[in-house]
């Protein structure tokens, strides 16, 4: 079932200079956008109340969902490569203005406009990525090019924290925007240099952009492998977002009563769950289908939900967060290798947009379901709600289709 890779070959698709260089890009960029992120939060909660930082979450989330419904249209009309290192130009830029207005002290409330920039910009990158990914990387090489990429970005993901908290104690906020300003720029140089061939595809120029929106998701809906997937995303993320958000911080400080730390400590887990999970894909060969992977992921993830409920020891509480984590990146990095095989190059764009506009709609209605049922049930009650919302798309892996993957090049 296990097939040890040798260390010929353990480098994997990090061979390959143009993926190298991708995920080099990729991972400064989300250095730079964790430690802004954290910086963010912390900016807004000393300036400004709760509720706000609350309304500007939801609202740059909403930027990002409108977002979604362009990106795919753009970055299958324009070349990808160079869709990438603009999107990376403007988050810079934007970056630069926020920096500026941090420096002088001109509220949080003009942020609030910039931010929303920020997400609707932000979306670019992600999709055009793993759009080229299936012309850097042999296909059979794609599930371990996703586990890598994937990998290197939550490693990102702890460092940038890390490094934005500890700069703001020892410069200011100011200074770590500007730095994440560095991170985009040198992601744009990395995609540069990585010299991805990627054209415009034939046959959308001339088209209204609202149509190719509709025509793009219609031709997403009518891929059985697709829409199941898009269905996936949405109910998992329903469940994911708020059990590691709402539910997780409320079960740590307000129901077990541990000190804030333990939260701390909780969502290094989680990320050290997915790097090493995600190493684990990258190490070894799992010959499993991905259907069958995906599954056992989804059993992990419910198993996760119950265990938050029902084991309030510190020590469970981390092993649990390590395992919810680590399953959900397996997870997602086999959803990708599934998007990358099934998808014709001409709509691949339109399928991630697709997809990842599922997960973020699952994701902002999972978080405001949550919050009216904590006021009515018990936390305990919704874990184990969600676990079983959770075990339902095993239903949707199952309708997924096999497909011809010479046919969909």
């Amino acid at each position: 079932m296990i097939e040890l890779i040798t260390i010929k070959n353990i480098l994997g698709p990090f061979k390959y200079k143009s993926f190298s260089l991708l995920t080099l890009g990729g991972t400064l960029s989300r250095i730079g956008s964790s430690a802004a992120q954290a910086t963010l939060i912390w900016y807004i909660i000393s300036n400004n109340t709760a509720s706000f930082l609350g309304l500007f979450l939801a609202l740059y989330w909403c930027s990002r969902i409108l977002a979604q419904l362009f990106t795919g249209v753009f970055v299958d009309n324009f070349d990808r490569s160079k869709a990438m290192i603009l999107g990376d130009i403007i988050g810079g830029t934007l970056f630069i203005v926020v920096a500026l207005m941090v420096y002088m002290d001109m509220g949080t409330n003009y942020l609030l406009g910039v931010y929303i920039l920020i997400g609707m910009f932000s979306q670019i990158y992600p999709v055009a990525s793993q759009t080229v990914i299936p012309d850097i990387v042999p296909q059979n090489e794609l599930s371990k090019a996703n586990a890598g990429l994937q990998t290197s970005l939550d490693g990102g993901g702890i460092v940038g924290p890390a490094i934005g908290t500890l700069l703001l104690g020892a410069v200011s906020a100011w200074f770590v925007f500007g730095l994440n300003t560095l991170s985009f720029m040198l992601s744009a140089i990395a995609v540069f240099f990585a010299r991805i061939k990627s054209k415009p595809i034939q046959g959308g120029q001339g088209k209204k952009v609202i149509n190719q929106i509709k025509e793009g998701l219609s031709n997403v809906w009518n891929i059985k492998s697709l829409h199941n997937i898009a269905l996936i995303g949405f109910f998992l993320h329903f469940a994911i977002i708020p059990v590691e958000t709402v539910l997780l911080s409320t079960l740590i400080e307000g129901v077990y009563h541990f000190p804030a730390w333990v939260y701390g400590v909780t969502v290094g887990m989680i990320n050290a769950g997915s790097v090493i999970f995600g190493l684990i894909l990258s190490f070894y060969n799992f010959k499993l289908s991905s259907k069958t992977m995906m599954a056992i992921t989804i059993i992990l993830e419910a198993i996760s939900f119950l265990l938050l409920g029902f084991l309030g020891w510190k020590i469970m509480i981390w092993a649990i967060a390590f395992i919810h984590g680590g399953a959900g990146t397996l997870l997602f990095i086999y959803v990708l290798t599934i998007v990358q095989e099934s998808t014709k190059t001409e709509i691949r764009g339109k399928a991630f947009s697709a997809i990842y506009l599922a997960v973020e709609i699952g994701s902002a209605i999972g978080l405001l379901v949550c919050g009216i049922l904590t006021s009515y049930v018990s936390l305990t009650t919704i874990l184990i709600l969600f676990s079983v919302l959770a075990l339902l798309n095993i239903i949707f892996i199952i309708r997924i289709p096999q497909y011809n993957k010479k046919a969909v090049q």
